[in-house]
């Protein structure tokens, strides 16, 4: 009787046993656990087998929700794996891409480089603040600084005329206020700078506004006109002068007859005009020929100069009439005997070079006052007229007014 009780009691514990040995040895990724079967002989057993029932169930749950968060992480991770590959990839193309845009840019600022430092113009970029930020090659050999001593350095100190220099500031200080570049037109103008010599150079200088993101330049192509200017000055001078006698031709006196009327009505001094015609040119022009007729004329010519004060302005008017011009005159009696020292002068014999002439020259002053009306047409046509009426009364008469 004693056995059968024991084994009552002993059967559903070994069974109990068994059943929790076999939930310890099942696999981890077992689905669910193996159900305990409830022991319904003995009160303790059977509170025993419920309360590893519960158990078991309660780790089931546990189990269950420690897979599901397994699982969401091993996802979670999987997805922030592939996202930071995606952008692991994307970074590495963006940086392959940043990488050939600075290679590239580099190259167009080399080439750009290239450009300005092989250009025939000279190249600056000012900031707003007029400090030089660009300077090629052709600048340096043209204003004779380098361009490590003038990037940084303010533009007007070193190189503008003090003049341009205070219109430059003040157009600077204009823009400054008004923050806004964009109505700047690009223009080309001409002006004079000074090298580093301190000599004044000529240039034509294109000037543009390029806007940027943060601010704008200006940028100037410098061109050397010197010898432009030189050419100019030459020709100008060539309009001027008589290519015969070397004197201003009638354009020149034209040009500097008023002049002279206009620093006479400002000094109060009396200006006159002398009209001189060389007499019976023509005979010696048709008997000996044109080239005796042009060395005889630039003989003629030198004497004039010659016998007259060196502020006095001596013109070829045309053909053998000539026209002086003598600025401040004490009074009408300077002008007669300046006329009266001049005549003997020109009545002396002409060496040409086949022959030996001996003429004589008519001569007209008309006197302007500083009070008398500014018309060089009436003063010339008064000195025209007294020319012919000492032309008419001969050679011995004093030159007529």
């Amino acid at each position: 009787a004693a056995a059968v009780a024991a084994r009552r009691v002993t059967r559903p514990l070994n069974a109990l046993s068994r059943a929790i040995e076999a939930q310890l040895a099942a696999p981890d990724g077992t689905p669910a656990l193996p159900a305990i079967r409830q022991v319904d002989t003995f009160h303790e057993v059977q509170v025993l087998s419920r309360a590893l029932a519960e158990m078991l169930h309660n780790e089931q749950k546990h189990l269950d929700a420690l897979r599901g968060l397994n699982e969401k992480l091993e996802s979670t991770v999987a997805e922030r794996t592939r996202e930071i590959a995606r952008k692991a990839l994307q970074l590495e193309r963006a940086l392959a891409q940043e990488q050939s845009t600075q290679q590239l840019l580099q190259e167009r600022a080399a080439e750009l480089r290239a450009i300005l430092d092989n250009a025939h113009d000279a190249f600056i970029a000012l900031d707003p603040g007029g400090v030089v930020r660009e300077w090629n090659r052709q600048a340096e050999q043209l204003l004779g600084w380098t361009r490590p001593e003038v990037i940084g350095q303010p533009l007007a100190a070193m190189m503008l005329p003090p003049l341009l220099r205070r219109a430059y500031e003040r157009d600077m200080r204009t823009l400054a206020e008004r923050g806004d570049g964009a109505t700047i037109p690009s223009r080309r103008v001409e002006l004079t700078l000074h090298n580093r010599a301190g000599q004044e150079l000529p240039v034509e200088c294109s000037l543009a506004y390029v806007p940027r993101s943060s601010g704008h330049l200006f940028i100037a192509f410098l061109h050397d006109i010197s010898e432009r200017k030189s050419l100019f000055a030459s020709m100008e001078e060539m309009a001027l002068r008589d290519t015969l006698t070397g004197l201003p031709n009638r354009r020149a006196l034209m040009k500097a007859l008023p002049e002279a009327l206009q620093r006479a009505n400002r000094s109060g001094q009396s200006c006159a005009v002398f009209f001189l015609d060389l007499d019976r040119f023509k005979q010696v022009n048709d008997r000996y020929g044109h080239e005796e007729g042009d060395e005889l004329l630039r003989q003629f010519a030198g004497r004039v100069r010659g016998a007259v004060r060196k502020t006095d302005t001596v013109g070829r008017l045309a053909g053998d009439e000539f026209v002086v011009i003598l600025e401040m005159l004490a009074d009408d009696e300077s002008a007669q005997e300046a006329a009266d020292k001049l005549l003997p002068a020109l009545n002396q014999p002409f060496a040409l070079k086949t022959t030996t002439v001996t003429l004589s020259a008519s001569l007209g002053i008309a006197i302007h006052h500083s009070d008398d009306p500014q018309d060089i047409e009436m003063l010339l046509a008064r000195a025209d007229r007294a020319m012919y009426r000492h032309k008419q009364q001969g050679l011995q008469q004093r030159a007529r007014r």
